[in-house]
């Protein structure tokens, strides 16, 4: 069985070539970050009192889950940071960036 999802989205690259601190912030959805070049430091949310610390390094894919706060600091220079976030079709946040099934690039099988 094969279940297709037809999900509306954006992506949003960070280029950073000095210290950078993303300060503490929530997604409504799951997204993925791909760590495209450098180190960062990524501060995650457990529960609303403990916290879990992780290092990355490029090349790197990193789920951030929805809810959950997050920061993210750079550890070096040239550090490309890209966010990929999707949501469902005729969701609040499609409507908000204006795609529809009549203007979405959807590849059929």
């Amino acid at each position: 069985m094969i279940n297709v999802e037809h999900l509306a989205g954006y992506a949003r690259r960070m280029i950073v070539d000095q210290p950078f601190w993303a300060t503490t912030h929530v997604h409504k959805h799951d997204h993925w970050t791909i760590l495209e070049s450098g180190t960062v430091e990524v501060e995650y949310e457990i529960t609303a009192v403990r916290s879990f610390k992780a290092t990355f390094e490029a090349p790197a894919a990193i789920l951030i889950s929805a809810g959950k706060q997050h920061t993210i600091r750079s550890l070096t220079g040239n550090v490309r940071w890209l966010c990929i976030h999707t949501f469902p079709m005729g969701s609040d946040e499609a409507e908000t960036l204006g795609i529809t099934m009549d203007n979405a690039l959807i590849a059929e099988e």
